[in-house]
């Protein structure tokens, strides 16, 4: 099984936004700073920022989650909470083999009635924590 794909890369407010489709059929959205010395602050305030499950990775680098010609600041998050579903058609697209299947098969089962959060939706919440950020920074 593939682990990731990218689904999503554009800018907002001069901000890199990167959604991407995990392998188990959640998404995880990004939001890349400018590496700065005054915007490397903003990761001693990851914990204020307020988005959907919290911030759950933050990085500084120019490889994860998409490749850039420059690094960045990543805060990012994750689709994969309490009440958060699955998007069993784009995983089953990631599956590989037979085994895969029959596992995405299952967490279906788990997933019915469960909110699985659509790439407009991830990006959103992406430009919302883009705005934050922007506030947070001032």
């Amino acid at each position: 099984m593939i682990n990731m794909i990218e689904e999503f890369r554009g800018e907002y407010n001069g901000m890199h936004i990167a959604v991407v489709l995990r392998e188990l059929g959640y998404r995880c959205g990004y939001v890349g700073v400018k590496k700065t010395d005054e915007n490397l602050k903003i990761l001693d305030r990851v914990n204020e920022l307020e988005v959907h499950g919290g911030v759950t990775f933050t990085s500084v680098g120019n490889e994860y989650p998409i490749r850039t010609s420059r690094e960045l600041i990543w805060i990012g998050f994750d689709c994969a909470h309490h009440l958060d579903g699955m998007d069993y058609d784009a995983a089953l697209k990631l599956a590989t083999d037979k085994q895969d299947i029959m596992f995405l098969n299952t967490l279906r089962e788990e997933s019915t009635g469960l909110h699985a959060w659509s790439v407009v939706e991830v990006i959103c919440e992406c430009c919302k924590l883009a705005d934050e950020i922007i506030t947070e920074l001032k």
